[in-house]
């Protein structure tokens, strides 16, 4: 039952719509280098340009994540780059 109640509050859309934005960033001969795609209401709709949310312009944070993901993949870009 508040499964059915949230289905109507919160606006959902389906696997293949969710999925454009990715494909629009990695596959789309349009897409820009750096360019956020996201659906074109907020949370729904069809993929377009966006903005990039606030919590991704956090540069502090993006340092953080990128040092995290070089540890538990143990690759770095610095060592990429002396090949």
């Amino acid at each position: 039952m508040v499964d059915a109640v949230m289905h109507r509050l919160v606006p959902t859309q389906g696997v293949e719509q969710g999925t454009e934005p990715l494909l629009c960033a990695a596959a789309d001969p349009a897409a820009t280098n750096g360019g956020y795609y996201g659906p074109r209401w907020g949370l729904v709709g069809p993929t377009k340009s966006v903005r990039l949310p606030r919590p991704g312009r956090d540069t502090a944070a993006a340092a953080r994540w990128w040092t995290e993901a070089e540890r538990l993949t143990e690759v770095s870009v610095a060592k990429l780059e002396t090949r």
